[in-house]
């Protein structure tokens, strides 16, 4: 990430100033993220994600955030679908001969029925996508609930995805946004390594 741009109010920030923001959106292309916007609260950054078009995924994740926070809901499968996308992944890589979490097959778990994600993350407890990793397919409000509370160094994704410091998004978020695939090697880069305790993609 040595390209990245921290900028908070059409101004360049350091890395430092970005590590204490409340909101941080990291938007990459098919490599490293290039800019990283910050916003000190939530009132900068809902100005900023309403006013353009191309950030309605950051607002729709944004409006699934507010409702995990008000509703509060105790999903009892939320462990389940994340087992089954696990198994799902095994299953694909098994009929290519690939690896469960290499950028192939992740690309055609996003592509390739009869997996076929909507949209994915993975988040991996080791930095340049290794070591232990568990995927997101949804909403879950509790890492701790698939066994990933506090673990996660670096992220894959598809689609639009969010990571949030506490449990039912409290705390500092991370929006990730990738086109349309994106890896986001190292997480201490964004001050967000081993903080994740809620996630959700879409």
């Amino acid at each position: 990430m040595t390209d990245t741009r921290f900028v908070k109010n059409a101004r360049r920030v350091g890395q430092d100033d970005a590590s204490r923001a409340t909101v941080l959106v990291a938007i990459a292309g098919v490599s490293e993220p290039a800019t990283v916007h910050v916003f000190d609260t939530e009132e900068s950054f809902r100005s900023w994600a309403s006013a353009s078009p191309a950030n309605g995924p950051v607002l729709r994740l944004d409006d699934e955030v507010a409702r995990a926070r008000t509703e509060r809901p105790v999903d009892a499968r939320v462990k389940e679908l994340s087992d089954q996308a696990v198994a799902g992944l095994y299953d694909l890589a098994e009929r290519h001969g690939l690896q469960p979490v290499e950028d192939e097959l992740l690309r055609r778990a996003t592509l390739e029925p009869p997996v076929r994600f909507e949209a994915l993350m993975v988040l991996f407890d080791a930095y340049g996508l290794s070591g232990g990793w568990r995927p997101v397919t949804g909403t879950v409000p509790v890492l701790d609930w698939v066994g990933f509370a506090a673990r996660t160094s670096s992220v894959w994704i598809a689609g639009a995805g969010v990571l949030s410091e506490h449990p039912w998004f409290a705390g500092r978020r991370l929006y990730l946004v990738g086109a349309p695939f994106s890896r986001f090697d190292d997480l201490r880069e964004l001050g967000f390594d081993n903080r994740a305790s809620a996630a959700a993609v879409l």
